[in-house]
């Protein structure tokens, strides 16, 4: 009998815990890494503002107010919450849109800046978490002898 690829009983690679598309994003093994695409996408958010309004840096009273919501930032799933996850799966509370807009004053460019924020998240998360999965999961699949 061959392995099965797709084995419902196969844990998270980092930790051995059972994965899910959120524990992907949220492993305790990993956190040092989701803050760092967390701190590299408030960075770009920061930068893109400050196309439109020069003077901004993360000091901004607005910015602090973002930076400071207590589950946009946070690294822990929830399922009523709005939570760093949701970035990943490129979901932006409306709220943060208002916030984002109160810079550009203009429909287009707010929409423009939470797109290249959304991506910068969906960049930053596949270069620094999804592709060692990927490629930690194929040297998993070989030693099972799972070679298609």
């Amino acid at each position: 009998m061959s392995p099965h690829l797709y084995d419902m009983t196969r844990g998270c690679i980092w930790c051995s815990a059972v994965e899910s598309f959120e524990h992907i994003w949220t492993c305790p093994r990993k956190v040092s890494i989701q803050q760092q695409i967390i701190s590299s996408s408030k960075q770009h958010l920061v930068q893109c503002l400050s196309v439109v309004c020069p003077t901004i840096n993360s000091q901004h009273p607005s910015l602090i107010h973002l930076f400071v919501h207590n589950t946009w930032w946070s690294l822990v799933y929830h399922p009523s919450q709005f939570t760093f996850v949701n970035f990943i799966k490129g979901l932006l509370p409306t709220a943060f849109v208002s916030i984002v807009h109160t810079f550009t004053h203009n429909n287009q460019l707010t929409a423009e800046i939470c797109l290249n924020f959304l991506h910068e998240v969906f960049i930053t998360s596949q270069q620094l978490l999804w592709l060692s999965r990927c490629s930690a999961l194929i040297d998993q699949d070989q030693s099972k002898g799972i070679t298609r």
